[in-house]
């Protein structure tokens, strides 16, 4: 991973200058922008610039502001929608064509509504064990309501604790980027993600999608259950990768990005063919 070098750009968002640290790795064949999950970042997708199975491709990465390389407002708080105009300014800032957008978690809500929002830029949407209905904000709405101080000086250092014991690699590693972030910024950004997952809101947008789209989660993570019987019913292409929880990049890469490469040639293909 040493051969990939971490670059900054700056923005303007709500008054406020941003510096976003970001990874590009130039390819041939198409756009694949990664939206990490909350509390997450770029790094978690280093591996995709090994990947043999995505190496004609460009692959893009940028942490959310607040997180590792990238700053945050310090009187201003930013949400989901803000993430939207970060992606949007990157497709437009490095003139991306053919995008398919990748998101994980709550990174995915983003990517959803980049994707609704401007369908014309995107060629795939990839959701990974994204938000799709209330029970997802579930985590959330309980930060939203203990509040920051509470969040801050208490219950971070306790999740914090709990992962690192866990069996799967993606949350053990998680517990180590979150000592990267922006207390503030996480507990933001759940506010956000609170506020717009209500009821079956966002999983009407991802069911109208007219875009190629594909639901990921791992195999191991019996919680989608609910969500995945609601997309096979709806015919949505879902697929599960073994051996894996909420992280299956990280938990078992070689599957997952197989699995992405499939995913991506065929959304390219079928663009050319409507053309």
């Amino acid at each position: 991973m040493k051969d990939t070098k971490f670059s900054g750009l700056l923005l303007k968002n709500k008054d406020s200058n941003l510096k976003i640290s970001y990874f590009h790795r130039p390819g041939k064949k198409g756009t694949i922008i990664f939206i990490h999950g909350l509390g997450c970042s770029k790094e978690d997708f280093l591996i995709a610039t090994k990947s043999k199975n995505l190496k004609d491709y460009e692959i893009f990465a940028f942490d959310w502001p607040g997180v590792a390389g990238s700053s945050y407002p310090k009187n201003k708080a930013l949400g989901i929608n803000d993430l939207v105009k970060i992606i949007d300014h990157i497709v437009l800032k490095f003139s991306l064509k053919k995008v398919i957008l990748v998101g994980h978690s709550l990174g995915s809500v983003a990517g959803l509504l980049y994707s609704v929002e401007y369908p014309k830029r995107t060629s795939g949407f990839v959701s990974v064990e994204g938000s799709l209905v209330s029970r997802n904000a579930r985590w959330s709405r309980e930060i939203k309501k203990m509040g920051l101080e509470v969040f801050r000086n208490k219950t971070l250092e306790e999740m914090k604790a709990g992962l690192k014991k866990s069996k799967f690699l993606g949350f053990r590693k998680y517990a180590k980027t979150l000592d990267l972030i922006s207390k503030k910024s996480y507990f933001d950004f759940s506010v956000s993600h609170a506020e717009i997952c209500k009821n079956n809101y966002l999983l009407n947008k991802f069911l109208k999608l007219k875009l190629s789209k594909v639901f990921i989660y791992g195999k191991e993570n019996k919680g989608w259950v609910p969500v995945i019987k609601k997309l096979k019913k709806e015919h949505c292409l879902v697929k599960s990768i073994p051996e894996s929880h909420h992280f299956s990049f990280i938990d078992n890469p070689d599957v997952f990005y197989r699995i992405l490469a499939e995913f991506t040639n065929d959304a390219f293909s079928r663009q050319t063919l409507d053309k």
